[in-house]
């Protein structure tokens, strides 16, 4: 069951229950994953894969604000982030995550209880198809 804002508004801030596959994949950018906590192995954490071992993404580097640094993701990891970027502990604060540490990929979210069902949506549309 998720609970908390960092994944709003793709996942709502409680109540959501995901269906996790466990089976052996390859993490892709646009995956939603859950993984143990690098700050809090007891707890676990849904984020979105934003990069992937040798990708180069850019993150929150030092001030200025606005200062975006390029960052190669090391062999073994993943780069995550909540998509409520103002709002989430991820990648940004703990650095990138060893895939030892992902226990399965997002397949399906049900809002619980049941209140509406709408068409969920693990990855970002491409060029702005629904």
């Amino acid at each position: 069951m998720v609970v908390g804002p960092s994944m709003l508004p793709t996942l709502h801030m409680e109540g959501d229950v995901v269906l996790l596959s466990h089976l052996a994949f390859t993490p892709q950018a646009g995956d939603l994953v859950v993984f143990k906590s690098p700050l809090d192995p007891r707890r676990f954490v849904v984020k979105r894969v934003v990069g992937v071992p040798g990708d180069t993404i850019r993150c929150d580097g030092p001030p200025p604000p606005d200062a975006l640094v390029p960052l190669t993701v090391p062999p073994g990891t993943l780069w995550v982030q909540g998509d409520n970027v103002a709002n989430s502990t991820d990648s940004r604060h703990y650095g990138p995550v060893p895939i030892g540490l992902v226990v399965g990929r997002v397949v399906m979210a049900l809002r619980w209880p049941p209140v509406l069902f709408t068409r969920s949506q693990t990855r970002p549309p491409v060029d702005g198809a629904p």
